[in-house]
């Protein structure tokens, strides 16, 4: 019979010294059956990134010395060296003395592995029985990591039947029993030193992947000119390998480093629920949402829950006339390539209660929508967003003018070895094919050398950086005009 490999982990909590006794002693003692657990109930805090804290509360019975106990109801991605037992309020003095982590299920392939080397019966397709002896199951266990379970790799079976071997099941194998220390789930086992029998409450806290979230925001814009409507979602995933029944759930928008783990989040102190999302709270260095309601989440599930609305977002779009970055020599003009001119649409707003919102915005996905003259409603463009605090500017870039358009081309180009100096004249042509008048900003990028500065200008050259200028326009209907400078570079 083969030897089943578990992690082991030993849990170092604060003890009474009374409450310690004898390691050795206690193994000596006969252990009570596996206590058996109350439903437990609790909650999940949910971080950006694959990343979740599972918090269950459960009462065990346990007797006055060892107690061998069992907990089931675990993802499958469980990170064993974040697992935290804490007793609660009226809990007698108890410690972990040893903790197992069994994340081998019970399956064809496992029951395989335990019974290589004998023979069983193989169920073939016309109904009758063959028996084989199983030299190679071919089952790979599971690498087992703090970030959950890698799956195996199958080398193949290795049956012999009559003395001849086979590279695959005869049929469908009839096993005599379920095998020696097999478990159906993935399984949290405790060896518990406790001194005071009865039953007693516990919290149990663990980090886990499989659970995530994100931010989805849709905007419709009116037709003409006009407040926009805004709703926020968010989506919660779950692939963690176990459903969650009516538990509470907080959100963390913020990026939480994983190495080492946030165990603080339950180790010292709890987490204060809040009413409403629209209320998050300033939890540490991120922002900590609780949702109104109890949820359910099944196992490989999304479900989306509105947490923000508003009827009085000002949307302003704008246009930048932007070119990628030249690429070449900066000390000549030669193999100096210009790249792709055009005309984005930025829209913008802000995140201010005076506009239905004023609340830490978590990073994800804007979508806009516009109102048609027919009253219809057209998608229009979409951009990420990241995390934005309540009082400051929302801006989203969601695509190209289709009117608007923009073309570059150098003028000049002058080049002084001696003075080390350098200067091009840049010309900027805008036309608006449009039937509305347009604003448009004209941003340029003066990186042949960060020493620069810009002369003879046609337009007031708006600084934005040591290396980025903005020209202010503004074009009627039909209108062409053009934005010249010229920069000189110093080196």
């Amino acid at each position: 019979m083969k030897t089943i490999t578990t992690t082991i982990c030993v849990a170092l909590l604060s003890i009474p010294a009374a409450a310690r006794q004898d390691t050795a002693a206690a193994r000596q003692e006969a252990a009570p059956p596996h206590a058996p657990a109350a439903r437990p109930t609790g909650g999940l805090t949910i971080y950006n990134g694959d990343l979740a804290l599972v918090r269950e509360s459960l009462e065990l019975d346990l007797v006055a010395g060892p107690n061998d106990v069992s907990f089931t109801r675990i993802t499958r991605r469980l990170q064993p060296n974040s697992v935290v037992l804490r007793g609660l309020e009226g809990t007698g003095p108890f410690s972990v003395l040893q903790q197992g982590y069994r994340n081998d299920p019970v399956s064809e392939g496992y029951l395989l592995s335990l019974f290589e080397g004998q023979e069983i019966d193989f169920l073939r397709a016309d109904q009758t029985t063959v028996r084989g002896r199983i030299v190679r199951s071919g089952y790979v266990p599971p690498v087992l990591s703090d970030r959950g379970i890698r799956g195996p790799a199958n080398a193949g079976p290795v049956i012999e039947v009559d003395g001849k071997l086979r590279f695959e099941l005869p049929g469908r194998p009839l096993f005599p029993s379920l095998g020696e220390d097999t478990v159906l789930e993935p399984t949290l086992l405790w060896r518990i030193q406790a001194e005071r029998a009865g039953r007693q409450g516990f919290e149990l806290g663990y980090l886990t992947g499989g659970l995530s979230w994100e931010a989805d925001y849709n905007l419709v814009l009116p037709a003409g000119d006009g407040p926009s409507n805004a709703v926020g979602w968010v989506t919660l995933t779950n692939s963690s390998g176990r459903a969650f029944a009516n538990v509470d759930v907080q959100l963390v928008a913020g990026d939480v480093r994983q190495e080492p783990p946030p165990m603080d989040a339950f180790l010292g102190r709890r987490m204060s629920a809040v009413a409403e999302m629209q209320q998050p709270e300033a939890f540490d260095a991120y922002h900590l949402y609780s949702l109104p309601r109890a949820l359910t989440l099944r196992d490989s599930e999304s479900v989306q829950v509105e947490f923000l609305k508003s009827a009085q977002v000002d949307v302003r779009t704008r246009y930048v006339a932007r070119t990628d970055a030249p690429v070449g020599d900066f000390r000549t003009e030669m193999g100096w390539m210009e790249l792709d001119t055009r005309v984005e649409v930025v829209r913008e707003f802000e995140n201010t209660a005076a506009q239905g919102l004023g609340v830490p915005l978590p990073k994800g996905t804007l979508r806009f929508y516009r109102l048609d003259s027919s009253g219809r409603m057209q998608f229009v463009g979409q951009a990420p967003v990241g995390h934005t605090p309540k009082d400051e500017r929302v801006t989203a870039i969601t695509g190209r003018a289709f009117d608007l358009v923009a073309e570059r081309r150098r003028v000049d180009f002058q080049l002084d070895s001696g003075r080390r100096t350098s200067s091009e004249t840049i010309a900027v042509e805008l036309r608006n094919r449009s039937d509305a008048e347009a604003a448009i900003e004209v941003r340029e990028v003066l990186n042949r050398w960060h020493q620069n500065e810009v002369l003879d200008a046609s337009h007031p050259a708006r600084r934005i950086d040591a290396s980025t200028v903005a020209f202010d326009l503004v074009l009627a209907p039909g209108a062409t005009q053009t934005v010249t400078y010229t920069a000189r570079y110093t080196w």
